[in-house]
């Protein structure tokens, strides 16, 4: 666009104004609907953060039980092969001359003992596989709640106005424009 007299400024610069406040309005209506998705999805993101967190405490609980209950089954283990160890010293001595039936019962009672230390290592076995199970789902319960954090900050982030800037107004009165600025 050239200028020339026969321009007509003052309607050349309406017509800018008017575009200018249609461009402005757009883009009022364009923040102020991302704002709106912004606030619905922190509210999204507050439940689940809520509900990840319960999880978190659930799966912690439950890790703590099958820790208690590994912790258990490993005292019973080593209490049964201290008394397999025991038995096994406690051993009639040849020299001693032993009667068959002695060997045999203390034979009997070895098998016994041996048969319990089995089973409680069998049972420790299992706590401690159940206990690392339940330590994992603690633990992924805990990074999927730390992502929802993490994003539902970011998000909270956004949607405060912040604090301590500038407040910048500008006027326009068609010819010249003045800007005020203020800190907070």
């Amino acid at each position: 666009m050239t200028i020339d007299e026969t321009t007509d400024l003052q309607g050349a610069q309406a017509s800018l104004d008017c575009e200018m406040a249609r461009l402005q309005s757009r883009q009022n209506e364009l923040i102020a609907e991302r704002r709106r998705r912004d606030e619905a999805k922190h509210v999204g993101l507050t439940d689940l953060c809520r509900a990840a967190k319960a999880t978190v405490a659930k799966s912690r609980a439950e890790a703590d039980a099958l820790r208690r209950a590994f912790i258990q089954a490993q005292g019973e283990r080593d209490s049964r092969n201290c008394q397999v160890a025991s038995h096994c010293a406690a051993r009639p001595l040849a020299s001693d001359y032993p009667a068959k039936s002695v060997t045999d019962d203390w034979a009997a009672e070895l098998s016994r003992r041996q048969t319990a230390a089995s089973e409680a290592e069998r049972a420790y076995s299992v706590a401690w596989g159940a206990y690392q199970v339940g330590r994992k789902r603690w633990f992924e319960a805990r990074e999927e709640f730390d992502k929802l954090v993490e994003e539902e900050a970011e998000i909270r982030t956004k949607l405060q106005p912040p604090r301590g800037g500038a407040i910048t107004l500008e006027i326009r009165d068609g010819i010249e424009s003045t800007t005020i600025r203020r800190t907070a």
